[in-house]
């Protein structure tokens, strides 16, 4: 997200120096209608840092399940804006797409004798 000033035409005699823009960010998970801060997600998104570059989300590796949609909203307004007053959003939509089907390798001799006993292991299988 990158903060711009506004144009001189929309600020009139108004003038913006000095006034700090926010930007908050929230999370609406697949299949919930409401929208959350990220601290109050449960597990690795709760650790999300919104504060340290609050211009840039850095989400966790492995943060979402698979075949899910989550939309997270970035909201810009100066910090000294009431909470009634329409901020400027942008909306983004993050769709992680299904797990692949397992591919199943075996390890081992193509033949063996038929008095040679074998066993099959799962190690190392997800």
């Amino acid at each position: 997200v990158t903060i711009l000033p506004a144009a001189t035409s929309q600020c009139g005699s108004q003038s913006s120096v000095g006034r700090r823009v926010a930007i908050t960010w929230d999370i609406r998970l697949s299949g919930s209608s409401s929208w959350q801060t990220f601290a109050s997600v449960p597990g690795n998104l709760a650790n999300v840092d919104t504060v340290r570059r609050p211009t840039v989300l850095d989400l966790p590796a492995f943060g979402f399940g698979h075949s899910s949609v989550q939309e997270v909203r970035a909201t810009a307004a100066y910090s000294d804006a009431t909470p009634a007053a329409q901020n400027p959003e942008v909306i983004f939509q993050i769709a992680v797409a299904a797990r692949p089907p397992p591919l199943v390798v075996l390890k081992g001799p193509a033949e063996v004798p038929p008095n040679c006993g074998f066993a099959l292991e799962a190690v190392g299988s997800d």
